[in-house]
């Protein structure tokens, strides 16, 4: 699919929509039990985007495994900046907080 949207694009007929459908490989809340089998988890992980990705790259000499490692740990250092930087922010007060999340009944 990709390769026939860049054909498409190079050649001038527009763009293209890729849909890529991915699951969560963890938990959606840390700490609660995930309730997806581990066979839908295995059948997910084989079709893994960023793992096949990631295999591509390496069969294919675009990256090394040194790159992939430098760009996953440049990948976890933005993550850590940012969960540190919200959780240096104050906590917003109780109340009231049900207004961001709900529609007012009327």
């Amino acid at each position: 699919a990709t390769a026939a949207a860049l054909e498409r694009a190079r050649t001038g007929r527009g763009p293209s929509f890729i849909v890529a459908d991915t699951r969560r490989m963890r938990g959606h809340v840390e700490g609660l039990p995930d309730f997806r089998s581990a066979d839908y988890m295995a059948q997910w992980k084989a079709r893994d985007p960023l793992e096949k990705a990631a295999a591509a790259l390496l069969g294919q000499g675009g990256a090394t495994a040194s790159d992939l490692a430098a760009l996953e740990a440049g990948v976890e250092g933005e993550i850590a900046a940012a969960l540190g930087a919200a959780r240096a922010e104050p906590s917003l007060p109780a109340a009231g907080l049900e207004s961001l999340v709900l529609f007012p009944e009327n």
